[in-house]
C-alpha cells in the first residue's frame, strides 16, 4: 500500500495547497468506505466457507482503501490536467521546486519518525512505571487501556474541527507571508487562535461537568470519567496547539516545530519515568498537561518573533 499511500498523500497535499478540499475529503470518504466494504465482504465469504474471520482481512481492507482512494485522486488530477492542457513540466523548474520541498519536508519527516519512536517508548514504559507504583501487571494494562481506549479518544474527538482548520491554515499562512504585510497575517492568526481557544474552553467545561456521566453511562467505567475530567484542563491548549503548529509550518519553521514537539514529548517521557512511580497515572496526566502548555508557550514565542521580521 505504500506506493498508493504516497500518491494519495501527495495529491491531497496538492489540493489542500490550492485550498480545494473537495478531492481530499471525497478521497478520504472513499478510502474509509472501501476499507469497511472490503472487510465486510471478506468476512461474509469466510463465514459462508465455514472459516473464522482472520486479522489479515483488516490489513487487506487497509490496502484496498489506499488503492481505491489513490486511483480516484489520480484520475481527478489527470482529468484536470488534460482539460487545462498543462501536461508539460519544465525539468529545471521541477528540480527547483523539489529542492524547496525537500528543505521543508525533511524536518517534518524527521519530526514524524522521531515522534512515533518516542511515542512507542512512552507506550511501552507506562505500564512498567505503573507496576513500580504498586499495581499488578493486569491492573496496569487495564488502567492504560482505559486511558488510551476511552478517555483520550473522548478528549480528542472535538479536535476534528481544529484539525480540519489547521489543514487549510497552512497554505493560507504561507500565501499571506509572501505578501510581506503583517496586518492580514496577524488578523488571521488572532482570529484562528481565539476560535480554537474558545472551542477548547467550551470543551473543557463540558468535560468537567459531563466527564463523570460519560464514563459511567457510555464507557461503563468510573475510572474513565475521572481521567476525562482531569484531561479536560488540557483541551484549551491541545486544540490551540494544532493551529499554532500549522501556523509555524506555514511560516516555514518546520525545524522549530520539530524541536518544540521533541521537547514536549521528552517532558511526557520524563513524567512517565519520574512521576508515575510516585503518583501513579495522575503523574502522567500532569505530564500531558505540562507538555501541552509548553508547546503553547513556545509556539507563541516563535510566532511573535517571526511576525516581527515581516514588514
Amino acid at each position: 500500500s505504500f506506493p498508493f499511500a504516497a500518491v494519495h498523500s501527495c495529491l491531497c497535499g496538492y489540493y489542500l495547497g490550492l485550498k480545494r478540499t473537495r478531492v481530499p475529503a471525497v478521497s478520504q470518504f472513499i478510502e474509509q468506505t472501501a476499507r469497511i466494504a472490503c472487510v465486510l465482504l471478506l468476512c461474509q465469504m469466510a463465514v459462508k466457507e465455514g472459516r473464522a474471520p482472520a486479522i489479515t482481512f483488516a490489513v487487506l481492507g487497509l490496502v484496498c482503501g489506499e488503492i481505491i482512494s489513490s486511483l480516484y485522486s489520480l484520475h481527478f488530477f489527470l482529468r484536470e490536467q488534460h482539460q487545462s492542457h498543462s501536461t508539460s513540466v519544465s525539468c529545471r523548474g521541477a528540480v527547483g521546486v523539489l529542492g524547496k520541498l525537500i528543505t521543508l519536508s525533511v524536518p517534518l519527516t524527521i519530526n514524524r519518525i522521531l515522534l512515533n519512536l518516542l511515542q512507542s517508548i512512552e507506550a511501552v514504559s507506562i505500564p512498567h512505571s505503573l507496576q513500580q507504583y504498586g499495581l499488578s501487571v493486569s491492573d496496569a494494562l487495564s488502567m492504560y487501556g482505559v486511558l488510551t481506549g476511552m478517555a483520550l479518544p473522548c478528549i480528542l474527538f472535538p479536535s476534528a474541527v481544529t484539525n480540519s482548520m489547521a489543514s487549510m491554515l497552512l497554505p493560507s499562512v504561507a500565501e499571506l507571508q509572501t505578501q510581506k504585510d503583517r496586518r492580514p497575517l496577524t488578523s488571521l492568526i488572532t482570529k484562528v487562535s481565539a476560535f480554537c481557544l474558545l472551542i477548547g474552553c467550551l470543551c473543557c467545561f463540558a468535560f468537567l461537568l459531563g466527564g463523570s456521566f460519560i464514563g459511567t453511562h457510555i464507557f461503563h467505567s468510573t475510572l474513565s470519567g475521572t481521567f476525562i475530567q482531569t484531561l479536560a484542563w488540557m483541551c484549551p491548549f491541545l486544540y490551540l496547539n494544532t493551529a499554532l503548529t500549522s501556523i509555524l509550518n506555514g511560516l516555514g519553521k518546520t525545524g522549530t516545530t520539530l524541536l518544540i514537539n521533541l521537547s514536549s514529548l521528552t517532558l511526557r517521557i520524563l513524567s512517565v519515568f519520574l512521576i508515575i512511580p510516585q503518583l501513579g497515572m495522575r503523574g502522567y496526566l500532569y505530564g500531558l498537561l505540562a507538555s501541552q502548555l509548553l508547546v503553547t508557550v513556545c509556539c507563541f514565542l516563535v510566532i511573535g518573533k517571526s511576525m516581527d521580521k515581516i514588514g
